[in-house]
């Protein structure tokens, strides 16, 4: 019985900060497009995978009927980092723009 493989688009994290950076909007389902250029990341039972927030990943469907898949999200901020609140608005304002206009509220 399996949890499903996992797997990861290489450098998917750099691509999508750098397409943020440039103003582009992202989509939380990329519908396939690069099912081809997944890499499996191979992992044994109690394995603990560990990747960046922005990093493209999925899993292969589980079937081991009774076993659950179990995940920990965890994000760090350096004691350095400043909230740039304007920004934060900004994006707040345009997100809610978009999920009107797409009726998804």
């Amino acid at each position: 019985m399996s949890l499903g493989c996992p797997k990861a688009l290489v450098d998917s994290e750099q691509i999508l900060t750098q397409l943020r950076a440039e103003g582009y909007a992202i989509s939380p389902d990329y519908g396939g497009a690069d099912r081809l250029a997944e890499v499996p990341v191979t992992a044994r039972p109690g394995d603990l995978l560990v990747h960046h927030s922005l990093t493209i990943h999925s899993a292969d469907a589980n079937n081991s009927g009774s076993r659950q898949r179990r995940s920990l999200g965890l994000i760090y901020y350096s004691a350095n980092a400043k909230q740039d609140a304007e920004g934060l608005e900004a994006y707040r304002q345009k997100l809610m723009d978009d999920w009107q206009q797409g009726r998804k509220i």
